[in-house]
């Protein structure tokens, strides 16, 4: 504020530089000249004090452009700040923000040990501890913008940029994380606590880690354990499922390799290379979709070129690291799987449109077939356009006990 009054100063003296001149060369000293110019100008002390203080040079003209573009800076900064001084939400977001940095940069584990010898001393910290533990809703779009909102009344409401939609929603506490997967085949995992909590827009989720240009979210896991699915512990797993207990997340790629894995080793927030989940052939090829199941779906899964195939997804093998997967279907060099979905119902799968505008969905009931089987050809010309995705909601699952 210091600084826009002696620049608003020096902006009136320079409208008028030439009357400005003739009353100071006509005063007789320079208070007699401070004077002059308080009187003619309206200026104050401190602003005839700056402009009596100036060098000749900085009345060129180069000069007094450069003296307006920093007012109008100076401006729009404080008006900034004056917003945030005036919220109460926005000031503690800064302070959030900054506290975040000092972790960022000096959070280091404690070196010494507290405490006696002749005494036990717990020094066992948790980050938990200090989040207050929330419900919140998880927001993510297709175009990989994340934010957290406490409530909202209907999808449509939620606000996003245009020509951007809502991939998914998930409802989960504070305190629990939630993994972002991508085309890359990488796991990103994050504490819900540390997603920004704004009705706006929100942040791109690349700028919270290292993501390779055009890098996308295809797949959102909630870890928090009121999302988790239930399942029958009477049912002895064989294999691997042995080891990797459910639940699973379920990847298919583009050249047509599935596999399942085990949900619990995302659960750990990551570094910002995330984890890996699924090895992809080349920038040609990428993961389609990342699902969460519970064992008892349905693959549904449709080519470019027109195939549709279905089967249970118990069939797609449980891994224990990342890798290439097994063939989830067999499509041709020229085609690509274009739609990956799972579903409770033999009626239901992902739903996808030719190039003639005709819908068609990936049902087990219409396509059921094996693991790594080309499918149905329901077309010899044209192809599928689109694949029509709804958001995905877990709204219910995380209710406050």
């Amino acid at each position: 504020r210091e600084r826009i009054h002696l620049l608003e100063g020096f902006e009136k003296i320079f409208d008028a530089l030439d009357e400005a001149i003739a009353l100071i060369r006509g005063s007789e000293g320079k208070r007699d000249a401070a004077e002059r110019l308080m009187d003619h100008f309206g200026l104050d002390d401190l602003q005839t004090d700056a402009i009596l203080e100036i060098k000749l040079y900085k009345l060129a003209k180069l000069e007094i452009l450069s003296i307006r573009k920093e007012l109008s800076d100076k401006r729009a900064e404080a008006a900034r700040i004056e917003s945030i001084l005036a919220s109460d939400a926005e000031l503690w977001e800064v302070i959030r923000t900054e506290l975040l940095s000092l972790r960022k940069e000096y959070g280091v584990r404690r070196k010494t040990v507290v405490g006696a010898d002749e005494a036990e001393v717990d020094i066992t910290y948790s980050e938990d501890a200090y989040i207050v533990a929330e419900n919140a809703y998880v927001i993510a779009t297709r175009e990989g913008w994340i934010k957290r909102q406490s409530s909202f009344s209907t999808v449509d409401k939620i606000r996003i940029r245009e020509g951007d939609a809502i991939g998914w929603i998930v409802k989960a506490s504070t305190r629990s994380t939630v993994t972002f997967f991508t085309d890359r085949g990488v796991g990103y995992t994050m504490r819900v606590d540390d997603i920004p909590a704004t009705t706006g827009y929100g942040e791109p989720v690349q700028s919270h880690y290292n993501f390779k240009a055009g890098e996308r979210i295809v797949g959102i896991l909630s870890h928090d354990p009121r999302n988790l699915p239930e399942f029958n512990t009477e049912t002895t797993p064989e294999g691997d499922e042995a080891d990797l207990p459910p639940p699973y997340g379920v990847a298919v790629t583009k050249m047509g390799r599935g596999l399942r894995f085990a949900a619990k080793n995302f659960q750990d927030v990551s570094t910002k290379n995330g984890r890996k989940c699924v090895r992809v052939s080349g920038d040609k090829d990428g993961v389609v979709a990342v699902w969460l199941s519970d064992n008892t779906e349905f693959v549904g899964i449709a080519s470019r070129k027109g195939h549709l195939l279905s089967y249970p997804v118990t069939e797609i093998a449980v891994v224990r690291s990342a890798g290439k997967g097994f063939l989830a279907i067999k499509v041709n060099p020229d085609d690509e799987v274009l739609a990956f979905g799972l579903s409770k119902s033999v009626y239901e799968g992902p739903e996808v449109v030719t190039s003639q505008g005709r819908s068609e969905t990936a049902r087990n009931s219409k396509f059921k077939g094996r693991r790594g089987g080309k499918g149905a050809l329901i077309m010899r010309r044209g192809f599928f356009a689109e694949w029509k995705q709804e958001p995905l909601l877990m709204l219910g699952q995380a209710e406050e006990e």
